[in-house]
């Protein structure tokens, strides 16, 4: 970089090549986009940078100034991106037996990062909905989370629940059962 000399023409910046550092996940908390170099015309420019803090996913813009000796000020685009969405606490299968209702297969999940939705099928429509079964046999229950403004959506992912079949029971009433001994 050059040093300040007080003869000399100061260089304007404009056109410079701002390199910006590692690219910013939201986090939840301010973030500073750092800038790794700036150069004009194969110089290093001495600088200071305003406009390069963000919390929130978006588009924000910098502002490079030139110091020293170095003039004139140059923009450059950067962004915060989002953060995959997280499931904090998985759908658990309930202990189900056969009823001839239908029951929610699963107790419910949970995401700080958006909303938990759930389906029978992996392409079939997601919704807050917890699914249900009536029938007895085995369930594939779906679910994911629906990312925030800040937050993409997590994977999908699924739980395995069976509905039991019913124990039969059979009463016998033998008040009316008559007996009959002795003939033949």
């Amino acid at each position: 970089s050059l040093e300040a000399d007080p003869g000399m023409a100061k260089k304007d910046i404009s056109g410079a090549t701002i390199t910006l550092g590692e690219r910013l996940t939201y986090n939840g908390e301010e973030q500073t986009q750092t800038v790794a170099t700036v150069k004009i015309d194969g110089l290093t420019v001495t600088y200071t940078v305003s406009g390069n803090t963000g919390t929130n996913v978006g588009d924000y813009t910098l502002t490079v100034t030139g110091t020293g000796n170095f003039t004139g000020s140059v923009t450059k685009q950067w962004s915060v991106k989002e953060a995959a969405a997280v499931v904090t606490k998985a759908p658990a299968a309930k202990s189900l037996t056969y009823t001839g209702e239908a029951q929610a297969l699963v107790n419910a999940g949970a995401t700080a990062d958006g909303k938990l939705v759930y389906s029978l099928t992996v392409n079939g429509e997601f919704t807050e909905t917890i699914p249900a079964g009536t029938n007895a046999g085995e369930y594939m229950v779906w679910y994911y989370a629906v990312g925030d403004d800040n937050h993409s959506d997590s994977a999908k992912a699924s739980v395995k629940v069976t509905i039991a079949k019913a124990k039969a029971t059979i009463t016998v009433d033998t008040t009316a059962i008559n007996v009959t001994y002795g003939e033949g």
